[in-house]
Formats: C-alpha cells, structure tokens, sequence
C-alpha cells in the first residue's frame, strides 16, 4: 500500500532510532540520490533528515528535466538554468558534519521523450552533445562535482533513439575526460554485456575506469563491473545486500537509494537513511561486520568521491 502525504511528512521531519543498539549508530552514505526543491522536499531537508540517522556522505544526482516543470525541455538556455538551480539546491544542503556532492546530467530518457514528441532526431543529437559541452563546462567551474546520469535506456525504444543515446553516451564520456569529471552512468542491466561495453567505452575513449559508477546494478552487473575495475551503486536494502556482498564482495562497490524526491511517490526508490538501518541490521545480526559495513559506507566512498 502508498504511504499518503501525511505519513511521507511525518517520516521525513522525524525519522527516529527503532532501537537502543542504534544509539551507537554506523556512519553511513549515499551515492546516488534525486533531490527536487521546486515539487519535493529538497536537498536541505533530505540532507537534514539523513544526518539526524548517521549520515555522513550524500550524492544529490539531477532529475529529468519534467521532473520540475511538468515538460521535456528543449532549450539549452533552459536547462542551464535547470542546471543552476539544481546546482544551488546542492549547496544550501551542505551542512555542518554532511559532505555533499552535486552531479548533473541528461536521463537517456529525455533523448526518448523528444524522439516521441516529434522532434527531427539530428537536432536531438545536436542538443544532445551541447548539454554535454555546457556540463563539461559546469564541472570545470566548480558549479558541479560530476556528470550524471547519463547512459541509454532500459527498455525498448526507437532504433533511432537508441543510437543517438549511444553517440550522446560517448560524448559525455569524452567530455568527461577532457574535464576530469566522474561519470555516473544509468543503464540496461544485461548479464555478459553492460559491463563489457562500458569498459570498451572507457578504453575507447581513454577515460579513467576509476571515475565511472554503473548505477544502479543489479547483483551479476555489478559483480562484472568489479571483475573489470568498474565502480557500481546497488540498492541499500538489506534483502539485497546479503546475497550481493556474498557474491561479489566489497571492493569498488557503493551504495545508493535512487530516492526520487516526488511527494507523489513517497519513498521511492528508498528512503536515504533506510540505507544506515539496513547496515545496522546486518552489523546487529552478524551478517556484516562493523568494519565491513565501513568499508562499503566510508572507505569506498572516500576512494572514489574524492581521490
């Protein structure tokens, strides 16, 4: 059943410990969130509600552009100024004891949604690689930390749609290694082949494979990430994290909530802070050690959000 308004609010304003053993609280992180301060809470208010659980790290990652206005923008100036104020969200929720960090990019979806209203594929294309060029720049100047997400879809599309997110792909990547800018990347999850093209995009394109997450894996993605040097974000849920710890052990993984910050759709994909209860769930139940819950919640977070 949907939680309504009301329990989305009350959840958010005061999410509290649910024993005394979480007094002696795991610092934990988030790699991959949404933030929307024109239809959601906004980045200072999850930032505050994450700390109050142990949050130390947080990920503010850029919706689609509908996601603000109600429509697929496209206009360069315009998502700039989408860009900007995403960008600002980000600072207000820079908080005392809450490292953040603050990427931007163009949802594989947005090339989808302009293909479907009409517009002439060569002109998405364009606009495609200008948005490239401008978060390039944006990352330069220190408006954004990284580029992301940006990647091809996961569901089937158009023939056409599909080629120019691939060629859209390769330029965020170029841009992204002209500019020294981590990648976080939003894909199809298939067995034998995400993993594997991405790492003959890297060599392709000559971009550091330390600055690239596949987000949001699923368990044999994000075990050949790994098998390649790739960086993956998985879902912080507990029923999730047991059989993926086991399978592919801790190195070069992080963990994310894909929050998408919709009052609509409250709790969606997960909380931010439900990534440190299920931590201390695993610690309490002796299916993660202290010391392997920080490796994944600091350790791996501090390797790749700032080396």
């Amino acid at each position: 059943m949907e939680k309504s308004s009301s329990q989305f609010s009350q959840e958010v304003q005061a999410p509290v410990l649910r024993s005394v053993k979480e007094l002696i609280k795991l610092a934990f992180s988030d790699a991959h969130s949404h933030c929307n301060p024109v239809r959601g809470m906004g980045a200072k208010r999850i930032a505050e509600a994450f700390a109050r659980e142990g949050g130390w790290f947080i990920a503010f990652i850029m919706l689609p552009s509908w996601d603000y206005g109600g429509e697929v923008l496209f206009d360069l100036e315009g998502y700039r100024k989408l860009v900007e104020i995403h960008s600002k969200d980000c600072r207000e929720a820079k908080i005392p004891g809450l490292e953040v960090k603050c990427f931007a990019g163009f949802h594989p979806a947005e090339i989808d949604k302009l293909i479907e209203s009409g517009k002439n594929p060569a002109e998405v294309l364009s606009y495609s690689l200008s948005i490239a060029e401008m978060l390039g720049k944006a990352c330069s100047e220190g408006k954004i930390d990284g580029i992301g997400e940006v990647g091809r879809m996961h569901y089937k599309v158009q023939v056409h749609s599909a080629l120019i997110a691939q060629r859209a792909l390769e330029a965020f990547a170029t841009v992204a290694r002209d500019r020294d800018c981590p990648l976080q990347l939003h894909l199809e999850q298939i067995p034998g082949f995400t993993a594997e093209s991405i790492e003959e995009l890297i060599e392709k394109v000559g971009l550091k494979r330390d600055k690239v997450i596949i987000h949001h894996s699923t368990i044999s993605v994000s075990k050949e990430a790994r098998e390649r040097g790739i960086w993956s974000t998985v879902l912080g849920k507990k029923e999730l994290l047991s059989p993926l710890l086991e399978e592919r052990g801790l190195e070069l993984l992080l963990l994310e909530s894909d929050f998408i910050d919709d009052p609509q759709r409250p709790g969606k994909v997960i909380y931010p802070w439900e990534i440190g209860r299920s931590l201390s769930s695993m610690v309490e139940e002796g299916k993660l050690s202290s010391n392997e819950a920080e490796k994944i919640a600091i350790d791996n977070v501090k390797e790749f959000f700032f080396q």
